[in-house]
């Protein structure tokens, strides 16, 4: 584990495995108020479905091994390895969350052929989610999580984030610090359950790790 403070708030990265129940509780409450926030036109169910909020066992286990749920939460043909978990607490408040891991996709040569590549140019920095309590956005605490899970991957690995439409501002934030988006239209996924309306989900990527910490102004200090 990694952790430095600012002021009132320490900013921690983990590996999954090492977190108790409680902060798993904390993690899952915090998903809920952010996105029930962020997503208006959404229903409650909705939301719990999106982030896997109504199976307790399969939340903490998809994360701990992402790779279970390939096939069935996650796109077939892709293997994810090293995820790493970034915090931020407010004193004992859990404020900020992110989740990454490294992904490959194609047909099992293609993925052992890109792990095998020294510069990892085809290993894919994947940010699964991200979340900050409403009430303290737009305070740089995402920047400074993103920044520490990056810190923790090789440079020359690409970056890769998704969104939905229904999210507009995150899109065009990823667009404004350099993401390309990796299609002209979105793609409709059952995200929220078979029987809603689909979202328009769009990928995003960012050539470097390396270059997306100068781009965010966060100093190379690897740890």
């Amino acid at each position: 584990m990694s952790e430095f403070k600012v002021e009132s708030l320490t900013f921690s990265t983990h590996t999954p495995s090492t977190l108790q129940d409680s902060n798993w509780e904390d993690i899952q409450e915090l998903l809920d108020e952010a996105f029930s926030e962020a997503l208006p036109s959404r229903t409650s169910k909705e939301v719990e479905v999106l982030l896997g909020l109504n199976i307790w066992k399969t939340f903490i286990s998809g994360r701990l091994e992402p790779n279970l749920m390939v096939g069935n939460r996650l796109r077939t043909n892709q293997e994810y390895a090293k995820p790493l978990i970034a915090t931020a607490y407010d004193s004992k408040t859990l404020i900020g969350y992110a989740y990454t891991a490294s992904n490959v996709s194609g047909n099992w040569a293609a993925r052992k052929a890109k792990l095998a590549e020294p510069d990892q140019s085809h290993n894919y920095v994947w940010f699964k989610e991200m979340a900050v309590k409403p009430d303290v956005q737009q305070r740089g605490i995402a920047r400074l999580m993103g920044g520490m899970l990056l810190l923790r991957r090789v440079a020359t690995q690409p970056v890769s984030a998704f969104s939905f439409e229904e999210f507009p501002t995150i899109g065009s934030t990823l667009v404004k610090n350099g993401f390309e988006p990796m299609s002209e239209e979105p793609e409709p996924v059952f995200a929220f359950g078979e029987d809603t309306v689909p979202a328009q989900q769009k990928g995003y990527v960012f050539r470097t790790a390396g270059k997306l910490l100068q781009r965010l102004a966060i100093a190379e200090q690897r740890a």
